[in-house]
């Protein structure tokens, strides 16, 4: 249940602009990541926990699956 909470408090959050500041510092770590898919019209995706990333990182309750955020 958590993690539909999250995946809906992310998608509001990345629409509305949201914790962009955190989003931010997170994103660029995982675009360094080598474990990413960029899909067109989607964006980054995990390919650890299947996450899109412009959304996962803006929640701060979110942790990187592989423990680099």
């Amino acid at each position: 249940m958590v993690k539909i909470k999250n995946i809906i408090l992310g998608t509001y959050y990345n629409i509305f602009n949201k914790n962009k500041e955190l989003s931010c510092k997170r994103l660029d770590i995982c675009n360094r990541c080598s474990d990413k898919t960029t899909i067109k019209k989607i964006g980054s995706i995990c390919n650890h926990c299947g996450c899109i990333l412009n959304s996962k990182t803006t929640v701060k309750q979110e942790k990187c699956p592989i423990g680099k955020w």
